[in-house]
């Protein structure tokens, strides 16, 4: 899970101060990454709520409440 928190974290840092690099990197006329990253993407709305879900009911995770 750590490892998709760094990848989607750097690409969010990417998207929000290079725009025009982010935009450049999804045009799939123009990049070589774009159906990769756009794959990438579409994964992680599969597979990280999956890893979130795991990790927050995994045994001996309760939560113990005020």
């Amino acid at each position: 899970m750590l490892l998709w928190w760094v990848l989607l974290f750097a690409l969010s840092l990417l998207a929000r101060y290079e725009p025009a690099a982010w935009r450049d990197a999804l045009d799939l006329d123009q990049s070589e990454i774009a159906d990769p990253l756009t794959q990438l993407l579409d994964d992680a709305l599969v597979i990280v709520p999956d890893l979130l879900f795991v990790a927050a009911t995994a045994p001996g995770h309760e939560h113990a409440g005020p």
